[in-house]
């Protein structure tokens, strides 16, 4: 038996909601992949859906943004190589 509400599920890559029929917020396809893990989540820019960590999709900066969180990763493990680097063991 189908339900009558539409699955709330972002497709990725699109402004549209899965044209699926449910009977709560999820259709079962969309429910079990949440179950496994996270969901489509909006461009804060755009409102396209995509999966990623910082909510931008690659026209509105998703690569820069990848780029800044590695280099201030690589930064912070420098600056705690050169620290442990001084420590004298005797």
């Amino acid at each position: 038996m189908k339900g009558k509400n539409q699955c709330q599920w972002l497709v990725l890559s699109s402004t549209e909601l899965c044209e699926r029929s449910c009977i709560g917020d999820y259709c079962k396809i969309h429910l079990a992949r949440l179950r496994k893990g996270t969901g489509t989540k909006p461009c804060l820019i755009c409102g396209k859906g995509v999966v990623n960590k910082f909510s931008l999709c690659r026209a509105h900066g998703y690569e820069n943004e990848k780029v800044k969180a590695w280099q201030q990763k690589k930064t912070a493990f420098n600056g705690e190589y050169r620290r442990l680097a001084m420590i004298d063991i005797f």
